[in-house]
């Protein structure tokens, strides 16, 4: 029997996380039960993700160390993702390309160091 989302706790450390687009909080903050999020501004130590993990059901991971320590506190934990997957950010020439992997299109194409770029998500 699958969980009611709102059950759920998920953790999230990349700093990175919503930077391009702020739209990441809000989907997850109302898709889940709680989210917590990395305190600092970087890469959370082990110590750090142990303090942080239990409780956890679900965890989007960052450049953390993710050793055995830090993962014999999550009581909870059922997946851990690494954040960015099904994500890709291409230069716009290639955008065929993805799309033949299950990619699409979000948005404009955009300037990244004088090259066209889009942003492409996969599809489910």
């Amino acid at each position: 029997m699958a969980a009611d989302l709102k059950t759920l706790k998920v953790l999230v450390t990349p700093t990175s996380y919503g930077k391009t687009d702020a739209r990441l909080f809000t989907v997850l903050e109302k898709s889940v039960g709680q989210v917590v999020y990395n305190p600092s501004n970087r890469p959370l130590t082990s110590a750090e993700v142990r303090e942080l993990l239990p409780g956890c059901d679900g965890f989007i991971a960052g450049l953390d160390v993710i050793d055995r320590a830090a993962l014999e506190a999550a009581d909870r934990l059922k997946v851990i993702a690494r954040y960015g997957v099904g994500v890709r950010y291409a230069q716009a020439y290639l955008e065929s390309f993805y799309a033949g992997f299950g990619f699409a299109r979000e948005g404009a194409p955009y300037s990244e160091d004088g090259i066209a770029h889009v942003l492409m998500w996969r599809l489910p």
